[in-house]
């Protein structure tokens, strides 16, 4: 809740409320799944700009019981599998996405995004060229490429930077350090994935048994759960 994102969706809200001259009421569901089946958990109403605040807050703290997955310790290899629904690496990313917050991943470990029927990074082929390109990298070095080309769509970077996850990278030794490691097993070859600074392994070759011993998780209906260290 207390993110850059959501200040900015918070001002937005505010500006609306304070030039509607009538009472203006909002609605936060909260819901989960199971067997196909939509199950409502939680419904919060309240009114004006502060009862927005009151009502997506209390949401939020229900959903923080729900959609959130909880592991003892860091992992060192984590497996996810993507739902052929995500077709490129741009939608499927959210694997990676939803196992970065902070201690979930341990140093040096291995996000693996397991999606054998995904072929391309986007179906457009300008963003498609793009990512091959720049490449899959940390902050500080899309943002020393961006000095560089500044032209390079903003878009594009935040997805590089977003699958990378947090790093350091230094400019005059051209040296990057990644926190983790962000592995395809997908459709994409091998020397692709080696040219956007990504791994590769042979879809094929991935067991779940290999994925069940401490510190390896294997994810079913990869990027729909976010992960965090239990405090």
């Amino acid at each position: 809740m207390e993110n850059n994102a959501r200040d900015i969706i918070n001002e937005g809200s505010k500006l609306i409320f304070n030039n509607i001259n009538c009472d203006v009421f909002t609605f936060n569901m909260v819901s989960s799944e199971k067997d196909n089946t939509v199950i409502p958990n939680g419904l919060y109403v309240d009114r004006g700009y502060e009862g927005f605040i009151r009502a997506y807050s209390a949401a939020a703290a229900l959903s923080s019981e729900i959609h959130v997955k909880y592991i003892e310790s860091p992992l060192k290899q984590a497996v996810q599998v993507i739902p052929e629904c995500y077709d490129e690496v741009w939608t499927a990313a959210k694997g990676s996405y939803k196992l970065q917050k902070q201690g979930v991943m341990a140093d040096g470990g291995e996000i693996i995004l397991y999606g054998p029927h995904i072929s391309c990074f986007h179906s457009d082929k300008k963003i498609e060229e793009e990512i091959k390109e720049a490449g899959y990298h940390c902050k500080d070095y899309i943002k020393y490429y961006i000095e560089k080309h500044p032209e390079f769509c903003r878009n594009s970077a935040a997805h590089l930077i977003n699958v990378s996850g947090p790093g350091e990278y230094n400019s005059v030794k051209n040296i990057e350090r990644r926190k983790f490691r962000v592995t395809l097993a997908t459709g994409i070859p091998e020397d692709i994935c080696e040219k956007v600074n990504l791994g590769y392994r042979n879809p094929d070759t991935l067991k779940k048994s290999d994925f069940a011993g401490k510190e390896k998780i294997w994810i079913e209906d990869g990027g729909k759960y976010l992960y965090e260290l239990k405090k």
